[in-house]
């Protein structure tokens, strides 16, 4: 594929401190096959005003109904025109000339470019992933597969090599996603995005990664990632369910078992701390027992929680150890020591 429009799609919900921000990083750089689509998924505020002030040939509005990111990225791209695919936040920008630098890297094996990004945590200006430093053209981190029909995935399901929770900063072949219609789970209010990362890198070949900072992405304190959800746990069994098909559908499933039950160790000790053991849950604490005890049984959770290694956990050293008392004191279902922790 040697063409090279791209379709930037930016879901938004109640946008209006960093909207202009964002468009106004993106208006100059589009050329004339470019477009910006904006969902706007339900806004309240001035989202709307500020985006209608941009519109023109290239820059569309699109208003939904509030329904979720997941189904506003959908609509951006059942209207998209473009042959690839970006996804930006709306409280997210693009450095100067960030467009020429990601059309450049596109070639006709191209699939997916990751593109190099930043964040400013604690006011430091940190780049989001040191593997950028590592990686250039000649030396990739790919990770090819030894079967042409099965794709690849990272060896490690979360983020080894590159955040697989997001889909922001990713320039995806717009012919491939509609080749095996993939979207966006609109049932799942947390990690829809690595589920579309999971099933397109299982339908590809190549990642190109961008070894030069482009991407502007503005953390989240009130992430649904961090905060209290009364049916977070409800989402976690959906998620491990849906990733366990698109795995199984690959064929994947057998060769990436230790890593699947990292994943699901890991969403397990974040229901432990963010529903569990969260101050804002209003369970007893012996109904916490019985629910936590309910979870840890279901099968593919336990067998997760028995068979991940302590020493490979993905997160960081710091955690590792943390996490590893979780994941023992859940073996051993002392679920009444980790409620006390």
């Amino acid at each position: 594929m040697s063409t090279k429009a791209v379709s930037i799609i930016i879901p938004a919900y109640n946008a209006e401190k960093y909207i202009k921000n964002c468009l106004d990083s993106i208006k100059n750089q589009l050329d004339e096959e470019d477009e910006v689509l904006i969902v706007d998924d339900g806004s309240i505020d001035n989202t709307a005003e500020i985006c209608k002030q941009y519109l023109n040939s290239k820059i569309h509005y699109i208003y939904q109904e509030n329904s979720g990111v997941s189904k506003a990225r959908n609509k951006g791209l059942n209207c998209a025109k473009g042959d690839w695919i970006l996804f930006v936040d709306a409280d997210d920008y693009l450095f100067p000339e960030s467009l020429l630098k990601v059309k450049n890297a596109i070639s006709d094996e191209t699939e997916l470019i990751v593109l190099g990004s930043t964040s400013l945590v604690n006011k430091i200006l940190m780049k989001q992933s040191s593997y950028f430093e590592e990686t250039n053209e000649n030396s990739l981190k790919l990770l090819l597969s030894e079967s042409a029909n099965k794709g690849f995935i990272p060896t490690n399901i979360q983020q080894e090599h590159f955040n697989m929770w997001a889909c922001w900063g990713r320039l995806y072949r717009k012919d491939i996603l509609k080749k095996w219609k993939l979207t966006f789970d609109y049932e799942l209010f947390l990690g829809e995005d690595l589920l579309f990362n999971v099933a397109y890198l299982l339908k590809i070949h190549t990642v190109k990664f961008i070894d030069e900072i482009v991407y502007y992405y503005r953390p989240n304190d009130g992430s649904v990632t961090a905060r209290f959800q009364i049916n977070r746990v409800v989402n976690t069994l959906r998620l491990v369910e849906k990733m366990k098909n698109i795995l199984t559908d690959g064929q994947m499933i057998e060769e990436l078992q230790d890593d699947f039950n990292r994943f699901i160790a890991g969403r397990c000790v974040a229901c432990y701390k963010l529903y569990f053991n969260h101050p804002d849950n209003r369970l007893t604490k012996e109904e916490k027992i019985k629910s936590f005890s309910e979870f840890l049984d279901i099968k593919d959770i336990d067998m997760a929680i028995q068979k991940t290694s302590l020493f490979n956990l993905s997160v960081g050293k710091k955690q590792r150890y943390e996490y590893g008392i979780y994941i023992i004191l859940m073996r051993k279902r002392k679920i009444r020591t980790l409620l006390n922790l």
